[in-house]
């Protein structure tokens, strides 16, 4: 129990020396000028669902769409989780960065938990936990905090390893409710550890069964939005662009020492393995009675001679060598590239497993940033420097370890140039939304200059997304991770030829009623 206290300590201590404006000036910056302003207005647009008994999926953005909130993730355990932080400010940006404290910590001590389980020591916990939330991998996706909160990823983890199944299903769940991607990270390492359990594939498929049709409730609306919309499937050159180059593994995130640590770590693994080749054909060319060249083994560690610990820590590790490899496989994309460039053989390029998921898994065609699957490889290299350091490390003294732990910490700070820059925000809406506000709950908003994500100070449509918290009226403009085509071309006409007849026909037939201009509120010609 004191151990966990600390450890949570800790946990909430780093969080604040890495972005510390989440609590130093909550009310006005986020941690960057664009993703993390869409994602306080969803869990804000949440949470006014269900405190209202609306449907979770209700979004006030790219109206008269229904269910806008499927264009991007639903983050429905985090607008749970913070409801209670309403009682303190109801400001989405304030219930944001006290979101990324939470989902912090609970990352943090969750990863330790499951670390610590596997290697049975706590210090070897601590440096693979430090490794992987600290590293610059973990800390790129801060403003992604679906992908940046991995709580439900270690919890389910743990409870898959020690076979509680059914609170593995519940916490499953709740990453599904979050995220969609969170959901698929959970499948394929899970899946990698199935293969060594034949025994218990029908105790999960009924349990299974049971939570179904939770899950179909949940992912529904994302289903409709594939089959309703085209243009939800990505197209594969989208993948390509948005995937790793094999010198991105390396230099992008700056993760220096989680990947030297990796690389020292498996330094001995590849010698022994080597030399022991190496001693096996000598001594198929030696003559076996007089010992000429005769192998000797006694320097090879062998599993017999292992501790109990070491043995149970060694039979789990193979798996994460798996996922390892296969998330950084699919990182990678459908192609390889390296310098932005495809690698090709014969004028071909070279596909990637990636492609495979890509025409034949339920769900990857919508995906276009497969570069995300970084962040397991991550995990699992964590862990796996975890494993190889946990023999020596019981070996240390109490003293060695806090100096290298506070040592390690400062490494990592230094490398990833902590704390991280915050940008400012101002959601206090213009007053001509108060006349907004004053319209009937069937109106429809068209503020212009309408944008789109590509367009320059595109910046607007998030800041206005969270005006709407306020003035809570339906608005055809949007950003998101998706755009209907028919919207788009809207928006590109509107912008073209601003509101000529045309534009006014579509705009009343999708139901638009008012337009915001220049701070003044008049009706639709």
């Amino acid at each position: 129990m004191r151990r966990m206290v600390l450890i949570t300590l800790l946990a909430g201590a780093l969080s604040f020396l890495v972005y510390p404006h989440a609590l130093l000036s909550s009310k006005n910056t986020l941690p960057d000028d664009n993703d993390t302003r869409l994602i306080a207005y969803i869990i804000g647009q949440v949470q006014d669902n269900l405190l209202h008994f609306r449907n979770p999926y209700f979004g006030r953005f790219f109206a008269p769409y229904e269910n806008t909130l499927t264009y991007s993730d639903l983050f429905l355990t985090t607008a749970v989780i913070t409801i209670p932080l309403r009682l303190i400010s109801s400001s989405p940006v304030v219930i944001f960065n006290l979101a990324y404290s939470i989902n912090f910590i609970l990352t943090f001590v969750t990863f330790f938990i499951l670390i610590r389980y596997l290697v049975a020591d706590s210090f070897t916990a601590l440096t693979g936990t430090l490794l992987f939330n600290l590293s610059g991998v973990h800390l790129a996706y801060l403003p992604h905090l679906q992908i940046f909160s991995l709580w439900t990823l270690f919890a389910c983890l743990l409870f898959f390893l020690k076979r509680r199944y059914f609170f593995f299903f519940l916490i499953l769940t709740l990453a599904l409710a979050e995220s969609v991607f969170a959901g698929y990270l959970i499948f394929f390492a899970v899946f990698i550890f199935t293969l060594g359990r034949p025994k218990d594939r029908k105790k999960l498929f009924f349990q299974l069964l049971v939570f179904f049709p939770l899950w179909l409730i949940l992912l529904f609306p994302y289903l409709s939005l594939h089959f309703s919309f085209p243009e939800a499937t990505r197209p594969i050159r989208d993948a390509a662009h948005f995937s790793l180059g094999l010198e991105e593994i390396f230099i992008k995130y700056h993760s220096w020492t989680l990947i030297t640590l990796l690389i020292l770590s498996n330094l001995e693994s590849l010698a022994v393995s080597f030399a022991a080749i190496f001693c096996k054909v000598r001594r198929a060319w030696s003559p076996a009675k007089t010992g000429v060249y005769a192998l000797q083994t006694r320097n090879f560690p062998r599993r017999g001679k292992l501790s109990v610990a070491d043995k149970r820590i060694q039979s789990r590790f193979a798996y994460w060598n798996v996922i390892f490899l296969f998330s950084l496989l699919l990182s990678l994309g459908p192609v390889l590239k390296v310098l932005g460039q495809n690698l090709r053989i014969f004028g071909l390029p070279i596909p990637l497993p990636y492609s495979l998921f890509y025409y034949l898994f339920p769900g990857f065609n919508g995906f276009r940033t497969p570069s995300r699957f970084i962040i397991l490889a991550a995990i699992s290299a964590a862990v796996i420097i975890s494993q190889k350091l946990a023999p020596w490390a019981r070996k240390l003294l109490p003293q060695t370890k806090f100096f290298l732990t506070v040592s390690l910490i400062f490494l990592l700070f230094w490398e990833s140039g902590f704390p991280l820059k915050t940008h400012p925000v101002n959601i206090t809406p213009p007053a001509v939304y108060q006349h907004v506000k004053d319209l009937p709950d069937a109106a429809i908003i068209l503020e212009l200059p309408i944008k789109l994500w590509t367009y320059p100070d595109h910046e607007i449509e998030s800041v206005r997304s969270l005006y709407s918290l306020e003035h809570k009226k339906r608005r055809i403009n949007g950003f998101s991770g998706f755009s209907p085509k028919s919207w788009i071309d809207l928006v590109e006409s509107i912008n073209r030829f601003g509101l000529n007849a045309e534009n006014r026909n579509r705009l009343h037939a999708l139901g638009v009623t008012h337009v915001v201009e220049d701070n003044l509120l008049y009706p639709l010609p």
